[in-house]
């Protein structure tokens, strides 16, 4: 069965290791239907660096970070939403991930499990991911000198999508995302 996780992450950069992850945002989709969201505020860990313009994209403030879920907190949760769909040992079922720009999210996930002491958030996913931006920049290839830049914002507002909710929140991007995947793909 097709089983596909959209995801996309708020952070404090955009390094894996030294950045830490803000917000992670899901949508859980069995066979065509939704079966779940996620959607987690997290604090860093005391090691992550915070670049002040990641804050400045996502209008997040220090004082607010610090009311956001701990980290080691979070993960328990994301894991638990995970294991109702798949079984993360029997090597024919995974997720395939997708996002816009997913190898970023993907990598931001993967750090942020292991400073949780999981080293094997890789058993629940697919390789590769379906990056949206890859698909979209194919399908627009023709008409990419029009585009501003390559930002989700900017694609879906080209193709006649519009944002349901602040960009730079997780579950509004990754929503969008989706938009613009079903789009480009005639769904």
């Amino acid at each position: 069965m097709n089983k596909i996780i959209w995801v996309d992450t708020e952070t404090t950069g955009t390094d894996p290791n030294r950045h830490g992850l803000i917000q992670f945002a899901a949508i859980i989709e069995i066979g065509g239907e939704d079966v779940a969201n996620i959607n987690l505020h997290i604090n860093t860990f005391p090691t992550d660096e915070i670049d002040p313009k990641a804050l400045e994209i996502t209008g997040t403030t220090r004082e607010q970070l610090s009311t956001f879920m701990r980290p080691a907190a979070a993960w328990p949760v994301i894991l638990k939403e995970l294991e109702k769909h798949v079984n993360k040992f029997n090597k024919l079922d995974k997720f395939t991930f997708a996002g816009f720009n997913a190898g970023f999210d993907l990598n931001m996930i993967h750090a942020f499990a292991k400073k949780c002491g999981d080293n094997y958030c890789g058993s629940w996913f697919w390789y590769p991911p379906l990056d949206v931006a890859i698909i979209a920049g194919e399908k627009l290839r023709p008409v990419r000198h029009e585009l501003k830049n390559f930002r989700l914002g900017t694609v879906a507002e080209y193709l006649g999508i519009n944002a349901e909710g602040d960009l730079h929140d997780a579950m509004t991007d990754i929503r969008i995302t989706r938009e613009v995947y079903r789009k480009i793909k005639g769904e």
